[in-house]
């Protein structure tokens, strides 16, 4: 945030009282580390876009409500994160887009681009393989860098619980590597761990 910019929690109020800039700098503050999150968590482009839109239109809708017991940002990811659990219940698993990584500027060969899609896809299934609450701590963990506080209070859990769940997580993501590692050394004669 620059200097001289209004705090989140200003611009919440703001919000509430209709103002549409205010919400507008809001969105422009946090849609793009929270649309990462959900494009991580539900794994296709589409469908993170339709959550992101209704994570800030509960937001704005909500806006009188919030309580400042956390912050704007932990509130926001905290609708995230239920809108894609509720979106996880109500759909069958399927395997996820890759959307969400980036793309090396330069590739050698097609065989490079086959073996980088397919790490992509190992990964992503092995991420998508973790319980919900596993899951969500990972990701928050992982790829949104947030710390074991923060995680707690958008999770809805205590420190200790979200520290654990990391723990099993990080388990779980090894043992999902470890049987396509199983798999790649059949095929290669040799595995990776």
């Amino acid at each position: 945030m620059s200097t001289g910019a209004p705090p989140d929690t200003e611009l919440l109020v703001r919000a509430a009282q209709a103002d549409e800039g205010a919400f507008r700098l809001l969105y422009e503050r946090h849609a793009k580390r929270i649309f990462a999150f959900i494009l991580r968590y539900v794994g296709n482009h589409h469908e993170a876009e339709e959550i992101l839109q209704e994570t800030f239109l509960r937001a704005y809708r909500k806006a009188a409500d919030f309580e400042p017991r956390a912050a704007v940002s932990t509130w926001l990811f905290q609708i995230a994160m239920n809108l894609c659990r509720d979106r996880a219940r109500k759909l069958p698993r399927r395997e996820a887009a890759l959307d969400g990584f980036r793309e090396p500027a330069n590739r050698a060969t097609p065989f490079d681009e086959a073996t980088e899609s397919e790490a992509k896809r190992i990964v992503t299934e092995a991420v998508e393989g973790l319980p919900e609450d596993e899951k969500s701590v990972f990701i928050l963990r992982i790829y949104d860098d947030r710390t074991y506080d923060e995680i707690a209070a958008i999770v809805g859990c205590s420190e200790r619980t979200a520290r654990e769940r990391m723990k099993r997580g990080r388990v779980r993501f090894l043992e999902g590597l470890k049987r396509w590692d199983h798999a790649l050394s059949e095929v290669l004669g040799h595995g990776l761990f």
